[in-house]
């Protein structure tokens, strides 16, 4: 089993990724989408408003890494090859030809375990609703 640990984040089996981030908004200037996301992307975030827009860009980023470290490809998938996709609550991804996926397989989830910070598990076991994730309060408490 190839388990993954990410930024000291739970043990997760191989189809299944976590990842955090506390950064500054660099969704702003739109550079970093326009060179890292797919169009589909990029579209969705035009005329976001400026805090929805920053919510939204780390959602997002935050998503896309948690696919990359779950398929275990790292950046040699290119980041505007694949979308991932927002519909109300649900989250989805879709693929250009060039990557060979089935975006059913696919549940994500995001929590934001403070207002500074994001996190997305990326689930490609292909189990209905997604592999059982359990929560506990943030912060951890340090043993």
């Amino acid at each position: 089993m190839n388990a993954h640990r990410v930024l000291g984040g739970p043990r997760l089996d191989s189809n299944q990724s976590l990842t955090r981030d506390n950064f500054p908004c660099a969704a702003r200037d739109g550079a970093l989408a326009q060179h890292s996301f797919a169009e589909a992307e990029i579209a969705a975030l035009r005329g976001l408003a400026p805090d929805d827009l920053c919510d939204r860009f780390y959602d997002c980023w935050t998503l896309k890494e948690a696919y990359l470290k779950a398929r275990g490809l790292g950046l040699r998938l290119p980041l505007d090859q694949f979308a991932i996709l927002f519909s109300g609550p649900a989250i989805g991804i879709s693929f250009t030809r060039e990557i060979d996926d089935d975006p059913k397989r696919w549940h994500f989830t995001r929590h934001s375990p403070s207002p500074q910070h994001r996190l997305a598990i990326a689930d490609g076991s292909g189990t209905p609703g997604g592999l059982p994730i359990t929560r506990r309060p943030w912060p951890v408490p340090l043993v």
